[in-house]
Parts: C-alpha cells; structure tokens; sequence
C-alpha cells in the first residue's frame, strides 16, 4: 500500500515543495517498485535516503526488517543519492541534519543507471569506497546478460509445488534426481543428498528434452545480504533436475566457460556486488545486470579460474585452491589491495582465517 501513499504524494506536492515519507527498505530495490523509483528520480531531488535497521525495535514489529527515510524536494531530478545507513536509534536520527549532510555518501545517478538499467535499483551503500569500487566496475565490465557481455541467461526448471505429483521418494530405473538450492553449496552440488526423483519421460515432457541432458551452471536463488554468503553457484550434472530454489544456466555454453563463471559468482566480489541489490532473493534482473569481466577464453586469467575451479569441484575439500581463486577474481575486477581488503571485512561471519588466505594469496599475486 505504501506505494499507493508515495505515488499520490509526488502528484500532489507542488514545485519546491518536500516530500517526507517512511517506507520499507524493499523501496530501493524492488522490482515492482522501478517505475516509482524512476519517478522520485526524475520528478525530485533527493535530500535524504537514509536505511533505518530495526535491531533496537525504534518502529514495535519484528526487529530483523528495515526501513528507509526519504525525503525529497519536487522539481529538479536527482543527479546523486545521499545514502546513509546503519540508523537504528531515535537520537541517531536526530543527529542527522535535514538538508546538507556531509556524512552521507553520494552515489552518483549515473551509476545507479549503469548497475540495474531501467530498474533503477538504488544499490546499498554504506561508504564512500563502496561508491568507489561499484563505479570503477560497473563502467569497466559488462553486463552479464548484455550483448557485451556473457550473454548468460538463467530460468527456473520443475516447481517444487505445481509439480509435486510427479515426484517420488525412491529412486527407480528411469528416474531422475531432483536437486533444491539447500542441496548446493559454493562450487559443488551434493546429488547424494537428494530425497525426491522424476521419472524421466515426465522431466521430458515438462521441461523439454535439451537442458538437463547436460551439465549447466546454477545458483540458488533464496538468500539475504546478512549471510555469510550471499550467492552461491555450481555446476550440476547431466541427467538431475532442480526445483523453482534454483536458477539454471539457459542455451548452450560451453563447458570451460561455465566453470570460470562458477568461480566468478563464488567469489567475494561477485557476492559483494550482489548483496548491494539483494533483499530476500537473487532474482534474475539482479544476475542479468551483475558486471563481470570476459576475458579471452585462452587468456592467463580465464584457464587459471577454469582449472582452479575444476580443482575445488573435483577435489571438494582445497580451502587454498578457493583462496586462490578469490585472489584471482580480485585481480580480474583491477581491484587494488585496499579494496580487496573492504571487500572481505563486509564477510564478518565468513572465517577471518578463510578472508586472511584469500588476501595472503592476492598480495602473492601481485
């Protein structure tokens, strides 16, 4: 209903007159929300866009939701956002002046418009480096889904409700695996967990004959920016379905290139850059959008990553081979060593020994 509330206030406010409203966080980068986005942006000029955390229970409902504080004045379009965030307390609010607040961090239009297209997303910012990193990379590196880019487009296969009916709990001659995105991890996709099988001819007629004839990459599609990671990707076998939790690899790729974007959406950077547009689901219009680096398929780079993630893949258990993927997808983003270093500090609940390695090997790399 909120946005029933924002749209009649834009309508109604007259040239240089504000609009003051608080609204769920989900505002910024919902899909639903874009064409109002890219009203408030066009219409007005945003003072104020601040992300509220209800850890301390300032509004009386469940304390893990977030908000956001919007102000702006009608007329001008916005050129940048002033982002501020981490607000949790009533006295933090009044520590923040109405107009003109130099502890914001400007994010500029532009790249807002370069990292989520006509959805007009507004990433989560948190500092002025984080405006620096997602700059330099979303003008540097293509689109995943663009024609200069990858190409890459990910679909959903069986749902795990609508097509229930078809699914068994033994496995028999002519049935199939069906894998969930609980059943992935980075990098490996655990088949021998799986509880549930379709016949094949079933498979067939409800997805085609093509797709899960051959391996494809996948990622899995509930997550939240608090987790330890955010985006999570394998590679999953010839001849096993997935769920509606999954997202698949569409079209033909070869195989080389789908494991060195394997170890490009495990990284650090990828999930950093993802969790800048997550809210509940890696969706995706955020995939489509995510920059990544192409390299020459015979380049340094691109077989390094390849034959590093084969190794993880085929090994499950080189924590230094990861590392050294990380360090390897860092350099390919041109990140410098101070920003690796901002990256991995926004991964607290990741091992501090696990970020160390990667940073060891990074340096090394150097």
């Amino acid at each position: 209903m909120y946005q029933l509330f924002l749209e009649r206030a834009l309508a109604i406010t007259r040239h240089g007159g504000r609009v003051a409203m608080v609204v769920p966080f989900g505002f910024a980068l919902d899909h639903g929300c874009a064409r109002l986005r890219s009203e408030l942006l066009d219409r007005t000029s945003i003072d104020t866009f601040v992300t509220i955390e209800n850890r301390e229970a300032l509004f009386p409902i469940h304390r893990g939701l977030r908000f956001l504080l919007v102000t702006a004045t009608r007329g001008e379009r916005t050129i940048t956002v002033p982002c501020r965030s981490g607000i949790r307390s009533a006295s933090d609010l009044e520590r923040i002046p109405d107009l003109d607040d130099d502890h914001s961090v400007a994010l500029p239009r532009s790249v807002v418009e370069q990292f989520s297209g006509d959805q007009f997303a507004i990433p989560e910012i948190r500092s002025r480096i984080d405006v620096g990193i997602l700059g330099r990379t979303v003008f540097r590196f293509s689109a995943l889904a663009s024609a200069e880019g990858w190409r890459i487009r990910f679909g959903r296969e069986l749902n795990a409700t609508d097509d229930r009916e078809h699914f068994v709990d033994r496995q028999t001659r002519g049935h199939l695996p069906i894998l969930e995105g609980k059943q992935i991890q980075p990098f490996i996709a655990n088949v021998e967990r799986v509880s549930r099988y379709i016949a094949a001819r079933d498979a067939s007629r409800l997805l085609g004959s093509g797709g899960f004839r051959k391996p494809r990459l996948a990622y899995r599609d509930v997550a939240s920016s608090s987790n330890r990671l955010t985006l999570i990707a394998a590679i999953v076998p010839a001849n096993v379905v997935t769920t509606h939790t999954l997202f698949c690899l569409k079209g033909n790729v070869e195989y080389d290139q789908q494991l060195f974007l394997c170890g490009i959406l495990n990284s650090f950077v990828a999930n950093y850059l993802v969790r800048m547009r997550v809210s509940t689901h890696v969706t995706v219009a955020i995939m489509e959008r995510l920059p990544v680096p192409r390299p020459p398929t015979d380049s340094a780079a691109f077989l390094r990553i390849v034959a590093l993630t084969n190794r993880v893949m085929t090994t499950r258990t080189s924590e230094r081979t990861i590392a050294e993927i990380q360090a390897a997808v860092a350099h390919l983003y041109q990140l410098s060593s101070a920003d690796f270093q901002h990256v991995l500090e926004t991964f607290p609940l990741v091992p501090l020994g696990e970020r160390r390695a990667a940073m060891e090997c990074f340096l090394r790399q150097l």
